[in-house]
């Protein structure tokens, strides 16, 4: 057995090796983008004045919006009724698909992007918002599917078998009965989509091009170029600042719902 003041010294050096890495950096960049110099804090909203005055970056920031809720909300029609049946009924296809859809988190999706950007090329869809919707809602689908599932099995079946013997369609027994009482997963699993769609960038980045369709992320890896090239740091802070604040104020607002879809 580990002494317990080890276990507590190799808690402390994690602890602050976190700090180091992931708080000390947020905090700076924090700071510096309130700045116009590069290096001294000192308290301006110039750059945020500057980035939600601009019309280019407030497009961008629509952009994402849209994609990110449009991405989370589909979810709700398509994955609620394939939840229902994965976690109801009983078949080797259901059987298969409740191994596949977890496994299906371990399948590096960015190995098949040529191959959709190629597709989309052809019917239509690259360059579009819409596009980058159903690409998204595609691979969020399963695991979505998978975790409404977990919650459906939690509920007694007694519920369901009395609405069935009042004469209640399927339709209706799985959007009016069941939706409501795994509120807790819909809303979890919502923000989940909803915050690894607004921080991916490498999708966007492959299946949109043009300006008025540029999202937040790509605007971002623009303004880190931009500051290659001479531009200015504390502008790119302020982008930074404004882009991850969305994900992390749904995510305290929303963490007891999150945290109950990571432990089911």
């Amino acid at each position: 057995m580990i002494p317990r003041k080890i276990v507590q010294a190799l808690v402390t050096v994690l602890f602050f090796i976190f700090l180091a890495f992931w708080i000390y950096p947020l905090l700076n960049l924090t700071l510096l983008s309130f700045s116009t110099k590069t290096y001294t804090v000192e308290f301006t909203l110039r750059n945020y004045i500057s980035l939600l005055s601009s019309p280019r970056y407030l497009n961008y920031l629509k952009n994402s919006f849209i994609v990110a809720l449009g991405s989370a909300a589909i979810q709700i029609p398509v994955c609620l009724p394939a939840g229902y049946e994965l976690a109801r009924h009983k078949s080797k296809v259901i059987a298969f698909a409740n191994r596949f859809f977890p496994f299906s988190l371990a399948i590096p999706w960015t190995v098949i992007l040529v191959s959709v950007l190629i597709y989309y090329l052809r019917i239509g869809l690259y360059d579009t918002l819409i596009g980058l919707i159903f690409h998204h809602s595609a691979f969020s689908a399963p695991f979505v599917a998978w975790i409404y599932s977990t919650f459906i099995r939690s509920l007694p079946k007694d519920i369901e078998e009395a609405a069935q013997l009042d004469g209640c369609g399927k339709a209706r027994l799985i959007f009016q009965i069941t939706l409501p009482l795994i509120a807790p997963g819909l809303i979890g699993a919502f923000v989940w989509v909803f915050i690894n769609v607004w921080n991916t960038f490498i999708v966007a980045a492959f299946l949109i091009e043009s300006e008025e369709n540029i999202v937040f992320a790509q605007a971002l890896y623009n303004a880190l170029t931009y500051i290659m090239s001479g531009g200015m740091l504390n502008f790119a802070y302020a982008a930074t600042v404004i882009f991850i604040t969305p994900p992390m104020i749904l995510f305290i607002i929303f963490r007891k719902w999150i945290e109950q879809i990571l432990i089911y």
